[in-house]
């Protein structure tokens, strides 16, 4: 994700321009040099993304313009459109002069980066720090923010001036500057080495490892690697943490509190350990100094991510590739599939996996077989709810003249043929002839529904019943293994802040306890869903305290806990509501989402791009959930049916 457009809704910090900087700035009314010029303009401050200026003659706020702008010896020229104008008056409420918005309108902001680089590059480090302080003291914008929001104006701030020059001495700043703001009287930098034994106090001065180093074991530094978390706490004179009477015994360091907070890499190791310690006033570090704290690990993590790291090796790029074919979880029932993998990964034998829609059937398959003989082979996925007849399941499977089948692209691996249960008779038993005929290859196959019960119904071919579970195992449902909803919701927390390059989020009690409490009919599709959209709603948060409307699970029938509708749903009977599909609650949330995009005027075409699905596909499903306002809750949605139409 790019980091300057995560940053524009929080007033990305621009860099003020003063007379004394020299900038040569000049604007034109077309898109290009050769328009007019505009006369009396006076640059005011700068930033990635656009600029502020004074000008004597009123703009039009939507005005097309192109700007000019040169700083000993680096220039660059590119367009833009105003985007705010406000009038600036003197004592007599005369309006002496306009201030005009500029936004850049391009994609690619390498131009600005290259000239600002130039431009901050000239800064003295008192500049620099003033600029880093600037927004928590500037009284027009600091003071009417909460605690929370000047946290993540600082975090902002920290972000979009490091981006703009490899400024020597600028970690040391931030964290002084931190240091500062939580009243610690010390702060300390640990790297920690890739075998996790020892710990690199980091320079500030040559920034890179000193060659003071010590060992991890039995330290409290230990306890925030292996338990992934901040340690706030103070040391008593009958505390024997080996670091800290090192430091003491060594160099006459003294450490009452402290607070140590774990720094991660691209891939989520955790590869340093910030130390604040001794407050002033022998005081525990507070709630907002562990926020703060958490602000600067996230800004490392982000910025300085392979500042001391040496490139992967191959092997250990092996292991990150693979390690997402794990089963996540601390439950018996998570154990016993673990057991059953081990017990069949290195067998011929078939396997049939069972369960609900939504519980990782095909990712069970796919974990077999990663940790088989047969994973250097490949594997391929057939779904069965693609294939109409025989032929359709003999061209997949077998190919023809033109088009590779899956089992030769896949001889010697795996072929996975998911929702078994939802082929007709004929191509049950196609599937059985051409299983017959390629014992090269393992077969593995997934049903939502009983398939034994099937074949006494006479709905599935018993011989091939018998030949596609020569093992089996049900996965059972999540609200079967509550114990593993924690374990689960960290990994996906992880996976997706990793993905949009973000460092991971935390969440309060109060979303733990949700996600324990509801019964998740959607299995474990359905809570990466809801974290997706915790993480992608509160994209500006760092610690996540109450769960929203958007993120929650529309409605929990089971537990009669209907969450977004609890209001308007007291008059429908629970019976009533048993009859909601899957599908019924997609619908139902997406309609309740897209409400607030319809407000905006939002286009169905842009909607289909932000919700990735077809135009064609969200109008249906947009028709279907209106529909189903009207039935259950007798709300009439004129504008989404108008949308749908």
């Amino acid at each position: 994700m790019n980091n300057i457009n995560k940053l524009r809704s929080h007033r990305s910090f621009r860099v003020p321009v003063t007379e004394e900087d020299k900038i040569k700035f000049s604007l034109f009314m077309g898109k290009d040099l050769d328009s007019e010029q505009y006369k009396s303009i006076e640059l005011v401050n700068l930033s990635l993304t656009g600029l502020g200026f004074y000008t004597r003659k009123k703009i039009t706020v939507g005005q097309s313009v192109y700007a000019n702008l040169a700083f000993k010896g680096s220039s660059f020229h590119i367009p833009g459109r105003i985007t705010r104008l406000s009038e600036i008056v003197n004592d007599y409420g005369e309006c002496e002069k306009y201030f005009c918005g500029l936004e850049f309108d391009v994609d690619d902001h390498r131009m600005s980066r290259a000239f600002i680089q130039k431009f901050v590059s000239s800064f003295s480090s008192r500049r620099l720090k003033d600029h880093l302080i600037d927004l928590l003291h500037d009284q027009g914008i600091a003071s009417k923010q909460s605690s929370k929001d000047k946290i993540s104006l600082l975090k902002n701030l920290y972000q979009d001036m490091r981006k703009f020059d490899e400024l020597h001495g600028f970690l040391k700043i931030i964290f002084k500057e931190t240091s500062r703001l939580i009243k610690a009287s010390r702060f300390h930098f640990y790297l920690v080495d890739r075998n996790r034994d020892n710990l690199n106090l980091f320079d500030f001065e040559k920034e890179a490892p000193s060659e003071n180093q010590f060992s991890l074991k039995g330290t409290l530094m230990e306890k925030v690697l292996n338990q992934r978390r901040i340690i706030n706490t103070k040391l008593g004179r009958l505390d024997s943490d080996p670091l800290y009477n090192e430091l003491l015994s060594l160099f006459d360091i003294k450490t009452t509190t402290l607070i140590l907070v774990p720094v991660y890499d691209e891939q989520g190791t955790i590869c340093a350990v910030m130390e604040f310690a001794n407050k002033k006033g022998d005081d525990f570090f507070t709630y907002e100094d562990l926020l703060l704290c958490e602000i600067l690990s996230f800004t490392i993590t982000s910025i300085w991510k392979d500042f001391h790291r040496e490139p992967l090796e191959d092997s250990e790029l092996e292991y990150l590739n693979t390690s997402e074919f794990e089963l996540i979880g601390v439950s018996e029932e998570t154990l016993n599939l673990k057991r059953f993998v081990n017990s069949v990964k290195d067998t011929n034998h078939n396997v049939l996996i069972l369960g609900e829609y939504g519980i990782g059937k095909k990712l069970m398959a796919q974990i077999i077989h990663h940790h088989s003989d047969r994973k250097q082979m490949g594997v391929g996925v057939v779904n069965s709810h693609d294939i109409l007849n025989a032929n359709d399941l003999s061209f997949i499977l077998n190919g023809d003249e033109n088009h590779v089948g899956k089992l030769e692209l896949y001889s010697g691996g795996t072929i996975i043929i998911k929702d078994v249960c939802s082929l007709q008779m004929e191509s049950q038993l196609k599937l059985l002839e051409i299983m017959n005929s390629r014992k090269d290859i393992r077969f593995i196959t997934t049903s939502p529904s009983n398939v034994e019960l099937m074949v006494s119904e006479n709905r599935f071919s018993i011989a091939l019943f018998e030949l596609i579970s020569e093992r089996s195992v049900r996965v059972p449902a999540l609200r079967e293994r509550k114990e593993d909803i924690v374990p689960l919701m960290r990994f996906f927390l992880e996976k997706v802040c990793y993905a949009n390059g973000l460092y991971v989020k935390r969440v309060g009690p109060k979303i733990v306890e949700f996600f324990k409490d509801y019964d998740w009919p959607g299995n474990v599709q359905e809570l990466k869903t809801a974290i997706d959209r915790l993480v992608l709603y509160h994209g500006s948060l760092h610690y996540i305290e109450d769960i929203s409307p958007d993120v929650a699970p529309v409605i929990d029938v089971d537990l009669g806990q209907y969450r977004i509708y609890q209001n308007i749903l007291r008059s429908v009977s629970t019976s009533k509501l048993e009859g909601l599909s899957l599908e019924d609650l997609e619908s139902l949330y997406l309609v309740t989402l897209i409400q607030k995009f319809f407000e905006k005027g939002e286009s169905i075409s842009n909607l289909s791009e932000v919700f990735k699905m077809s135009e064609e596909r969200l109008r249906q499903t947009l028709f279907h959930g209106q529909r189903l306002y009207k039935e259950y809750f007798d709300i009439d949605l004129k504008e989404i049916e108008k949308l749908a139409s």
